[in-house]
């Protein structure tokens, strides 16, 4: 798919507010026992203050504001406005609800704004909650994108060529049409994999979070075979009730591992999953370890008041994490786990089963 070829976004005559899915009451438990990948397959291209802790690396960058400019703005309307901005060496990639641009490293708009529904493949002025990343690595745009649509949901992946104005190649890397959702799926890379996770309601159950959530599903797909564009390879973890909000972490350097992060609301513990493996490959079978880190009492945020003119409809309160980057210095993660948890935390860890299936253009 062309960028340059998509319809411009549809301006919205007013506000649209998406449903906010609150988190449901998990248990707290000894153990968090990841579950198993369900299916390993291959998929082509769908048409503080005070001192630093004595374990921070010090840091040596310098921060210099170099170029301020507009950007595209909330044009479709829906409130959260979810804008999401990646940077390359060249291109800037903007993209806010159901509308993307790309920008030049001086602020000049690269073509036109387009529609994002219409760029994953939907009905034009459709879909939600978009992510974009630009990995440098293997210098590529990842994106992703909820279908939102009736009696089910989609999850497409996409991938740009070294020109993100130019083609894209997107996958269908989660569907159904059993009137499931797949809420705010959330997008990370390690060295060689790309993983997505996202929440599960059951629409029939919408606004009782306790009733209606079904688990958190990860995706991890074989990330040499995605930047080559072809037939991608691989494995979901079927839904965890266990789990929420699961945040897959950005590496930035060459580490094989992919961490992801996730902390139950009202919760004392931070848990962080390491996915290892490659999907697809039987020398490397993918497998997931969870370690639980005790971080003491973590309030949710306030609820703020909105200033004159602001919009009541957006929640400051929401305590679950955001995207989180990870980095390497003298080989240990600056973001790993101070200590290892003991086995009685409940760690996981092991081969998974799997089954193989092949979808094919």
């Amino acid at each position: 798919m062309d960028t340059r070829t998509l319809p411009k976004p549809r301006r919205a005559v007013g506000e649209e507010a998406k449903p906010f899915l609150p988190a449901p009451k998990l248990a707290r438990a000894a153990q968090h026992v990841p579950s198993p990948p369900v299916a390993t397959g291959a998929v082509v291209p769908k048409a503080a203050q005070g001192a630093a802790s004595p374990k921070a690396v010090p840091s040596t960058a310098v921060l210099e504001r170099l170029k301020t400019f507009s950007t595209l703005g909330n044009v479709n309307s829906p409130i959260p406005s979810d804008t999401q901005l990646a940077v390359g060496p060249t291109y800037i990639m903007q993209m806010i609800n159901r509308s993307a641009q790309i920008y030049d490293k001086a602020g000049n708009a690269v073509g036109s704004p387009f529609d994002l529904g219409a760029f994953f493949g939907f009905a034009t002025n459709s879909g939600t909650d978009p992510r974009v990343h630009y990995d440098a690595a293997v210098g590529r745009f990842y994106a992703s994108y909820e279908s939102n649509v009736a009696g089910g949901d989609e999850i497409q992946l996409a991938v740009s060529d070294d020109d993100p104005s130019g083609t894209w190649t997107r996958y269908n890397v989660g569907s159904n049409t059993s009137n499931i959702q797949h809420d705010q799926p959330k997008l990370g890379y390690s060295n060689n994999k790309v993983t997505l996770s996202w929440n599960t309601y059951d629409r029939a159950h919408t606004g009782d979070p306790d009733n209606g959530f079904r688990g958190v599903v990860t995706v991890v797909v074989t990330k040499a075979e995605l930047v080559a564009r072809g037939s991608i390879t691989f494995t979901t973890f079927a839904p965890h009730t266990g789990k929420f909000q699961v945040v897959p972490a950005v590496s930035l350097s060459g580490i094989d591992d992919q961490l992801a992060m996730w902390h139950g609301e009202n919760s004392t513990d931070v848990h962080v999953a390491t996915i290892t493996g490659v999907p697809g490959d039987p020398m490397q079978p993918v497998g997931r370890t969870d370690n639980t880190i005790a971080i003491g009492t973590a309030d949710s945020p306030p609820m703020a008041t909105q200033p004159a003119g602001g919009d009541a409809n957006i929640k400051t309160n929401d305590g679950r994490p955001g995207p989180g980057n990870r980095r390497t210095h003298a080989g240990k993660p600056a973001g790993a786990a101070p200590r290892q948890p003991s086995a009685s935390r409940g760690n996981a860890v092991g081969p998974r089963r799997s089954r193989r299936r092949t979808l094919r253009a």
